[in-house]
């Protein structure tokens, strides 16, 4: 155990250029086990992933931190909808301890599990919300928003890009070609050294506001760009 975690810990310090100290692997082996010893009686994860909690659920997460920690640099922080047993939130914030996070889960039980794991690694910026977005939330501020594991992902996709924020990024983990996307936004579908390494399980995509442009009048308008980006 820990060869994926060890990996993707050297993927974000040689190739990324984040700090992934001991500490921040002290934080994510203590957050494993506490998926592990929670995972049966809350639901955290699925019968099929049990065996597979490092590379198709940590490491996974982690390959998100690179394009969370750019664009939070210059902005908020992250969102996450959805969280459940806090993937990918938690595995991210233990790599970047300053990141403050907002969890929005609708189930009580993982909300409590939520509150365990940011008493226990000692997170004091991390807001969890109990309830079902947007509900439960006003105006979005975050500079990321992520929602990696929710039902309906082509009813919430839109949702969400509806109250992004001008400079807000989604860093999406299904299929945005199978949604109906309110306005212009570019779609960014990301190749990148963890999906090389077979460290991120599925898709990613960077979706952005499309910018504005004073143009000629009578110029026809183009559809957003779809972008495969190798990083």
């Amino acid at each position: 155990m820990s060869g994926e975690l060890d990996m993707a810990l050297a993927l974000l310090r040689t190739e990324n250029g984040l700090a992934a100290d001991k500490r921040a692997r002290v934080r994510l082996l203590d957050y494993m086990a506490l998926l592990e010893a929670w995972r049966d009686a809350l639901g955290l994860v699925s019968g099929g992933d049990k065996m597979f909690l490092e590379r198709r659920h940590v490491a996974d997460a982690l390959s998100l931190a690179p394009y969370v920690a750019r664009q939070t640099a210059r902005g908020n922080g992250l969102l996450d909808i959805g969280s459940g047993g806090g993937l990918p939130a938690i595995p991210i914030k233990c790599v970047l301890p300053e990141l403050p996070c907002t969890l929005v889960e609708r189930s009580a039980r993982k909300v409590g599990f939520l509150h365990r794991v940011a008493a226990q690694l000692g997170f004091s910026d991390v807001v969890i919300l109990h309830g079902s977005f947007p509900d439960v939330m006003g105006a979005i501020t975050a500079s990321v928003i992520t929602a990696r594991a929710v039902e309906r992902p082509q009813r919430l996709g839109p949702e969400i890009l509806k109250r992004m924020p001008e400079e807000g990024v989604f860093l999406c983990q299904s299929d945005p070609r199978k949604w109906r996307m309110p306005g212009m936004f570019h779609v960014e579908h990301i190749t990148d050294i963890w999906k090389q390494k077979g460290l991120r399980r599925g898709t990613l995509s960077r979706i952005t506001h499309k910018k504005t442009e004073n143009v000629p009048r009578g110029t026809v308008s183009r559809p957003p760009t779809r972008i495969d980006t190798v990083l």
